[in-house]
Parts: structure tokens; C-alpha cells; sequence
């Protein structure tokens, strides 16, 4: 019995050592978990906040890099927009110039036409002279006097006509322009422009070689018995000379016509059509 006290002490004592060390490192396998579980949370933290600060920096440098090239573009559109006005008004200015320069020549020579007339009004006086009949006198004078004048009141409202036609012309030309800068294809507008610029510089010589035109009844007089026929023959050519220089006015404004017609179809996208011509006369 003696004996059997000691070891049942001693194997109590072993066992409670098992056991505290048994407790003792259950409780080191939980704190190394709740470590390593810690570990793992600020882990997880920490590449989050770096895949956040990382997806800040590429929006950033794409809002960035999106807004240099807005400011490039917007400068880019700001310098074309310029060119575009500085290229208008110098063509503004030229077109001023030059409807100076044939109203001037237009009156140089029409100033010459007056002095001729007025230099055969005395041979025209002795003609008359030799009319035996009172009325057919006076009727020859006036219409001596008013072929003149008729002459001199349609090309100067055919020059006006010429002017307005012009400066819709270059409306016309500056919106080709601005299509063109936007990226359209105008190559057939532009064309169109050419001719319109043709057509025009023909209706402005035409004008003036009707300017320069004499009509002298003194010219024309011949008896008294053929006096009808040869004033009729007279007032038919200035007619006719008339109606051609208005035709040559009227293919102008066509043409000016034709090229808003056609950049209209580009701009829609469409192919582009013949206009309808134009029959109505450009009136005086």
C-alpha cells in the first residue's frame, strides 16, 4: 500500500504536466492562426489598396491623356477656323477690289461712248435737217437720246446684278471651304466653283464690251423713205445685244446656283445631280 502511494503521485503529477502542456500549445496553435489569419486580412488589405491607388493612377493618366488630346483638337479646329477666316476676308477684300476696278473701267468707257455720241450728235442734226416731216424729226432725236440711255440703264443694273451674283459666290466658296476643313470630300464642289468663277469673269467682259458699244441713229440714217427700217434695224441690234450680255449674267448665276446645290448633295451624302436650268432671264 505503501508503494502504491508514490506512484499514483507521481503519475498525477506526469498527467497534470501532459495536460498543462497539452493546454499550452492548443493555446499557441490558435494565436499562430489568429496570426496568420491576421496576416492574411492585411495582406488582402494592402493589394486592395494597391489595385486601388493603381486603377487611380490609370484613370487619372487617361483623363489626362484624354483632355490633351480635347486641347489639341480644340486648338487644332481654332487654328483651321482662323485660317479659314484670315483666307476669307483677303478673298473678301480682292473680290472688293476688283468690282472696284470694273465699275471704274465701266465708266472710263462709257465716258468714251458719251464723247463719240456727242461728237456725231452735229452729223445726226444735219441729217435731221433734211427730214421734210415735222414729227418724224422730233420721234428720230428722242430715240437718238433714249437708245443711249436705254443702253446705259441696263448695264449698269446688269454690273449690280453681277455684284450681288459674286458675293453669293464667295458664300458659296467659304462654305465649300468649311466643309472641306470638316473632312467632306469636296472635290466636285470645288470644281463646280471654278466654272461658277468662269461664268462670272465672262458675264463681267461681256458687260463691259456692251458698255463700249455705240448705237448712233447718225450711223444708220439713210433717207427719208427708209427712215423705219434702218431706226427698226437699229433698236433690234441693241436687242439682241442685250439679251445676249443678260444670257452671259444668267449662266453666272446658274453656276453660282449649281455649286450650292451640289456641296448640299455632298454634305447629305448623296450623289450628286445636274440642277434643273435656269430659264428665267436675269432681269435688269
Amino acid at each position: 500500500m505503501k508503494k502504491t502511494i508514490p506512484f499514483i503521485v507521481t503519475f498525477s503529477l506526469i498527467a497534470g504536466i501532459a495536460l498543462a502542456q497539452t493546454e499550452g500549445t492548443e493555446k499557441d496553435v490558435k494565436s499562430a492562426r489568429q496570426e496568420v489569419r491576421t496576416q492574411i486580412k492585411e495582406e488582402r488589405a494592402n493589394v486592395k489598396n494597391a489595385i486601388q491607388e493603381k486603377r487611380a493612377e490609370v484613370k487619372e493618366a487617361i483623363k489626362s491623356g484624354v483632355g490633351e488630346i480635347k486641347d489639341k483638337i480644340t486648338e487644332k479646329k481654332a487654328e483651321v477656323k482662323d485660317a479659314i477666316g484670315a483666307k476669307k476676308e483677303e478673298l473678301k477684300t480682292l473680290r472688293q477690289e476688283k468690282m472696284a476696278e470694273l465699275k471704274t473701267e465701266i465708266e472710263q468707257k462709257r465716258a468714251e461712248v458719251t464723247k463719240k455720241i456727242d461728237e456725231k450728235k452735229a452729223t445726226l442734226k444735219t441729217k435731221v435737217a433734211k427730214i421734210k416731216d415735222e414729227k418724224k424729226k422730233q420721234a428720230v432725236e428722242r430715240l437718238a437720246d433714249k437708245i443711249t440711255e436705254l443702253n446705259t440703264k441696263i448695264t449698269t443694273n446688269l454690273t449690280n446684278a453681277i455684284e450681288k451674283i459674286e458675293t453669293v459666290g464667295a458664300r458659296v466658296e467659304d462654305r465649300v471651304a468649311a466643309s472641306e476643313a470638316k473632312g467632306t470630300d469636296v472635290t466636285v464642289a470645288k470644281e463646280a466653283v471654278e466654272a461658277m468663277k468662269t461664268a462670272i469673269e465672262a458675264a463681267k467682259v461681256a458687260v463691259k464690251d456692251q458698255v463700249s458699244k455705240i448705237y448712233a441713229v447718225s450711223d444708220v440714217m439713210g433717207t427719208e423713205a427708209n427712215l423705219r427700217k434702218d431706226i427698226s434695224g437699229l433698236r433690234d441690234s441693241l436687242k439682241n445685244d442685250l439679251e445676249a450680255a443678260r444670257a452671259k449674267v444668267s449662266a453666272a448665276k446658274e453656276a453660282v446656283q449649281k455649286v450650292a446645290v451640289t456641296l448640299g448633295q455632298l454634305q447629305e451624302g448623296g450623289a450628286v445631280e445636274q440642277p434643273a436650268e435656269n430659264t428665267e432671264p436675269v432681269k435688269p
